[in-house]
């Protein structure tokens, strides 16, 4: 008996050796780390992968709807602003529109009467509106400066040029008061309003005519006279 005895607590004496040396052992883990992503470096990557795969083929007014979808891109770029801006310079907000709005869009942007205002010479657009074919490569671009009340795009028949009296071309100008509102109330329609204030500009836009459109909006007055002043209409009427 006594030899059981002595047995179960040489057995027991061992159990707890091997118990202490595992509770010493370091315990290893593996400690998974998310890879940080540039979002801003991953944009300007992928957008100049599509600007390098940008068609330039000239496509007919009527083949500029033959597209598989179209975006609308929020656009940062300050300074003079080239093409590919458009592919580069995106902020992240974007929206894929139907092909309706983008007829409805068509139809404030190339027409002959939405131009012949005044321009400035800078280029710095807020919006780019780009059409893709079903493998997602770029067709048509156009981009809208409401600061600058001009754009740029490869569409041909959107390069609207009028005659001096002996057949030279000659600049249309700018965007008029009444398509600049149209543009605006297009971008609010889609939930994509113009940044960061609506797209007001004291040299292109009328200040009591803007006063009521924010107001038609739902606007606050204080938020609108808040943009009115960062519009610039305080400078103008110290002038």
């Amino acid at each position: 008996m006594k030899y059981f005895a002595a047995i179960l607590i040489f057995i027991a004496i061992i159990g707890c050796n091997i118990e202490q040396d595992k509770s010493n052992k370091p315990v290893s883990q593996t400690v998974s780390t998310p890879k940080k992503v540039d979002d801003k470096r991953e944009r300007i990557r992928s957008g100049m992968e599509e600007y390098q795969r940008l068609k330039g083929g000239r496509y007919p007014m009527d083949s500029i709807f033959n597209f598989e979808r179209v975006k609308v891109y929020e656009i940062s770029c300050r300074g003079e602003c080239p093409s590919r801006v458009l592919f580069t310079y995106r902020t992240g907000r974007e929206k894929v529109i139907s092909k309706e709005e983008f007829k409805r869009l068509m139809g404030i942007l190339n027409n002959r009467s939405s131009y012949g205002s005044n321009s400035a010479a800078c280029y710095y657009p807020a919006i780019a509106v780009i059409t893709y074919d079903k493998d997602e490569n770029p067709l048509n671009y156009i981009g809208i400066c409401l600061d600058c009340n001009h754009y740029d795009t490869n569409i041909p028949d959107m390069r609207f040029e009028a005659k001096h009296p002996d057949g030279r071309p000659k600049y249309m100008g700018g965007y008029t008061r009444a398509a600049r509102k149209a543009i605006r109330n297009f971008l609010y329609d889609i939930d994509f309003p113009y940044p960061p204030d609506g797209g007001y500009h004291w040299m292109f836009d009328d200040l009591e005519e803007i006063r009521q459109e924010m107001r038609d909006l739902g606007i606050d007055s204080m938020e609108i006279e808040e943009r009115v002043l960062r519009a610039g209409y305080e400078f103008r009427e110290e002038e």
